[in-house]
């Protein structure tokens, strides 16, 4: 999260946007949030997470927009949050921060279910994969033809993402990594954007943004959502099921059955030609290399206490790799592509 949020989200802030909504009431529950500061809250006698996103990061009519999308993915009995209004009516409340921005509110209906990690048995496996690729499949169809109503809603292309700039979160003595990744994201878009291959994504899809409830999953944190290329979608779920704390030979088996059973749900709500698998690799670099550059932006690194192992962990492993222009995994992608989709033909 940006630093300078983190300053101007004062506990006097937080019970005036309380406040503000009608939840002043209500237990208070703080959660993990990335970018934004999460809670569980009651409303109407039921549990909700209530999201206070800062101008920075995200404007109110970027809100809506994500408003907007969710609501035409649940029109589509798509399994994902409900947008609760507030008592006033209103589904987004924001409240002046004092220094010239903004922080805003939006509630969401709890998901049933609970994260993948949370079970003692573990449903990390094929057939969650599978339905993950389902999600992503019946998302990218309801996209093609998607177009917001309202003109005080929209989504960010990808590269108008502030984030994309990471020359601000760097050090100069990563300048090569910023020179890296400014090619590497020349080189995406020069990608025709068809309507076919290119709309809105959830941009993050990934086991610590969906909870699994019997055999279903419902999909959360809509919070990156932003036009570009489908497959992209298909690369950053790809990249948070690579296991990095294993060996490389490990890595790549766990990745073909995760890749081949995703895209067996996938390839059963919407076609995907296999010329797209090229684009894995720079997809998955472009992930790898943003993700490096988050991490610098949310945390302190002069202080290692305030970052977990796994992030300490990546941003050694990860730097040395993209300096030496490592792909992230190495598979051939067009091969496990054919093998899941003469299956899924013959389905």
């Amino acid at each position: 999260m940006n630093k300078k949020s983190k300053e101007l989200f004062t506990e006097s802030i937080k019970q005036a946007i309380l406040q503000h909504v009608g939840l002043f009431e209500s237990p208070c529950e703080p959660l993990d949030g990335f970018e934004s500061f999460i809670f569980k809250v009651r409303y109407k006698g039921e549990p909700c997470a209530l999201r206070i996103s800062h101008s920075m990061h995200r404007s109110p009519v970027q809100i809506r927009g994500e408003i907007e999308w969710l609501q035409h993915l649940a029109s589509h009995r798509l399994n994902v949050p409900t947008v609760l209004p507030f008592p006033n009516g209103e589904y987004l409340a924001s409240i002046s921060d004092g220094n010239g921005g903004a922080f805003t509110a939006v509630c969401f209906s709890w998901a049933e279910g609970q994260h993948v990690w949370a079970f003692k048995t573990s449903p990390w496996s094929s057939p969650l994969f599978e339905q993950m690729g389902h999600m992503c499949g019946k998302m990218h169809l309801l996209a093609e033809s998607f177009e917001f109503e309202h003109s005080c809603s929209q989504r960010p292309h990808w590269y108008e993402e502030p984030g994309q700039n990471i020359r601000q979160f760097l050090p100069s003595s990563d300048e090569a990594i910023s020179e890296k990744f400014d090619r590497l994201n020349h080189q995406i878009r020069q990608v025709h954007q068809h309507k076919h291959d290119y709309g809105l994504i959830h941009a993050d899809f990934h086991r610590g943004n969906f909870f699994v409830h019997g055999k279903d999953i419902t999909l959360f944190d809509f919070d990156d959502c932003q036009y570009h290329l489908f497959v992209a979608d298909i690369a950053i779920a790809v990249f948070y099921a690579i296991p990095f704390d294993r060996p490389e030979g490990l890595q790549q088996s766990a990745v073909s059955l995760f890749f081949q059973s995703f895209m067996r749900g996938y390839l059963q709500e919407r076609p995907l030609d296999r010329q797209w698998c090229r684009w894995l690799p720079a997809l998955l670099k472009q992930r790898e290399i943003d993700l490096y550059a988050q991490l610098h932006q949310n945390f302190d690194l002069s202080d290692p206490d305030v970052m977990d192992r796994w992030s300490q962990n990546y941003l050694y492993q990860r730097r040395q790799r993209i300096l030496q222009g490592k792909p992230v995994i190495s598979l051939n992608w067009a091969q496990l592509f054919d093998e899941i989709a003469d299956q899924v033909v013959t389905m």
